[in-house]
């Protein structure tokens, strides 16, 4: 493996899909459990989607949320292709095609470390035609039934947590026999703030001032946006000051 100076690890959720979408959970909440896995599911997000947020949900916590919901979604016979037409709609934000394509172009690998699904990250990414771009995806893993189409499971080992996406974040530097003092990491909420490794290299897009004064706890660089621009931004002046350009 050739070795790389630098190394980006991304968020999912909130940070390259709107904020406003809440989650890709939340959209395949909403659109393929049945009526009484809903209600379950709703009662699972009240419960821990707080405590995600202001990145207080411990380990347990944060697999009791996984295992439960990903329960729910085998309960309600969720197939691959319902995850296709159903992610087939969301967007990525303004920017973020433009940040893969220059990160693409300067050989630098991007991984994105999500307490989500791979099956339905990668969903959007093919639709939004950057999956080519994105080296590596952290997130759950689930078994799917080759001839039923049925998601019958999920992998424990590749869950990806709030608390542990600092491991996966050097795993990924050790690949590219990157220092972890170079992982540039980028994400959205308290859940992120074990993204990467330095909190001078980590850097947040908030939704309005409250929230940036509470990222600004542990990323040096917090930005009200809606799109993805200044982070484009960010990226080009950290790697023009490393390179002592």
């Amino acid at each position: 493996m050739e070795d790389r100076k630098y190394v980006m690890v991304c968020d999912f959720d909130g940070t390259f899909i709107s904020k406003s979408t809440i989650s890709l959970f939340d959209v395949m909440d909403k659109e393929s459990l049945t009526k009484e896995a809903k209600i379950k599911a709703v009662a699972l997000r009240d419960k821990y989607l707080p405590k995600a947020l202001s990145g207080t949900m411990t380990q347990k916590e944060g697999c009791e949320w996984l295992e439960e919901t990903i329960k729910l979604y085998i309960e309600s016979k969720l197939t691959k292709r319902k995850i296709r037409d159903i992610l087939s709609k969301i967007r990525l934000r303004e920017g973020v095609v433009e940040f893969l394509t220059f990160l693409h172009a300067k050989r630098l690998p991007v991984a994105i470390i999500s307490y989500g699904v791979v099956e339905f990250i990668k969903e959007v990414l093919m639709f939004n035609e950057v999956l080519h771009l994105v080296d590596k995806i952290y997130a759950t893993k689930l078994i799917i039934d080759n001839d039923s189409d049925l998601v019958i499971g999920y992998i424990p080992e590749t869950y990806v947590l709030p608390d542990n996406k600092d491991e996966f974040s050097r795993a990924f530097a050790d690949i590219h026999s990157t220092s972890y003092d170079n992982i540039l990491a980028v994400g959205d909420s308290g859940g992120d703030k074990k993204l990467g490794h330095l909190k001078e290299n980590r850097f947040c897009i908030a939704k309005d001032e409250k929230e940036k004064n509470k990222l600004e706890l542990f990323a040096d660089t917090v930005c009200v946006s809606e799109t993805f621009l200044p982070v484009l931004g960010w990226l080009k002046t950290k790697i023009s000051i490393k390179n002592g350009q």
